[in-house]
């Protein structure tokens, strides 16, 4: 699926979807459909150069199912935070 939404096959994303593909997988690098959806969005924002039918169905379904990582995002900068604190006060003594 990471490689179709590289090359904007929105098509090919719904059916694999529709056959169970995981939406929330990442390649190796890090880089996951949400980025090619942004992307194209980005890119082709204001452009009415073609049907973007599958594209806008894409998207929806990725909102949908996207979990909201606020909350995770905040407990691990505090954690990180904690941490270096830790690491520093730890760097003193000795």
């Amino acid at each position: 699926m990471i490689f179709a939404s590289a090359f904007s096959a929105w098509d090919v994303c719904l059916l694999l979807i529709k056959r169970g593909a995981d939406i929330t997988y990442k390649a190796p690098d890090g880089t996951t459909i949400q980025d090619f959806v942004d992307l194209f969005e980005k890119d082709n924002k204001g452009t009415n150069q073609m049907d973007t039918t599958d594209f806008d169905e894409l998207k929806a379904i990725i909102r949908k199912q996207k979990p909201d990582n606020s909350l995770l995002k905040w407990r691990n900068i505090t954690l990180l935070r904690a941490l270096t604190k830790l690491s520093s006060a730890s760097t003193k003594f000795v």
